[in-house]
């Protein structure tokens, strides 16, 4: 199976995932499979959206498989650590976010498992300066500082510092804030204004208003 017709193979699945039909996009990237089983690409796919339909176990299948044959593709390693830490494998999971470490250094969704399963007592120096690192480079994405924030804040008030704690929460505060779409939330609040002032408000109600309110992130 040639690179184009895996790669559209998996396009024409995410079509079938888009419409709601994930029973025949798995059909599809099983028999794929059939005819390229050592494409990753493939198996990940498959692992992906099995766990998207809550099938650990079948996820966890495919995403070893595409690990076998692709052990440092970030892309598949951060499936597999997700996966791990759903079916309460903690050792696996924590092997493998380390993994992903390793091969991604600045990867948020490693240091939000890892900060997850950390203890008191133990040593977090280490993640705290990479997570501080990985906030500071201009190219993170502001989803991305966000989870290193709370990974971050997490790990600092575990190590018994608060002050370092409140500013990683502050961050992933900020993070949040520089995400809200102002515009998307009015042109949603405008919609329901529209849709409420059409309704027929009962008799007995002559004074009743309506009043929306709407959330933000960094609003709470």
């Amino acid at each position: 199976m040639s690179k184009n017709s895996i790669q559209t193979a998996i396009a024409e699945a995410d079509g079938l995932i888009k419409a709601g039909r994930h029973r025949q996009a798995d059909m599809l990237l099983s028999s794929a499979i059939m005819t390229a089983s050592n494409a990753p690409a493939l198996r990940r796919r498959l692992g992906i959206l099995r766990a998207q339909q809550m099938d650990y176990p079948g996820a966890r299948r495919e995403l070893e498989a595409a690990a076998s044959l692709a052990p440092n593709n970030a892309s598949v390693l951060q499936p597999l650590a997700f996966v791990y830490d759903r079916m309460d494998l903690p050792v696996l999971a924590r092997a493998a976010a380390e993994r992903l470490l390793e091969v991604a250094p600045d990867n948020s969704a490693a240091f939000s498992l890892l900060a997850g399963m950390a203890k008191p007592g133990e040593d977090h120096s280490t993640m705290l300066d990479g997570i501080t690192r990985a906030i500071s480079r201009t190219e993170t994405r502001a989803n991305d500082k966000a989870r290193l924030g709370f990974a971050g804040g997490r790990l600092a008030h575990l190590a018994g510092d608060p002050a370092r704690a409140f500013a990683f929460f502050e961050s992933a505060n900020q993070a949040h804030t520089a995400q809200d779409d102002a515009a998307g939330r009015a042109a949603l609040a405008n919609r329901l204004i529209n849709a409420f002032s059409k309704v027929s408000w009962p008799d007995f109600q002559p004074r009743a208003q309506l009043i929306l309110l709407t959330g933000a992130p960094g609003s709470g």
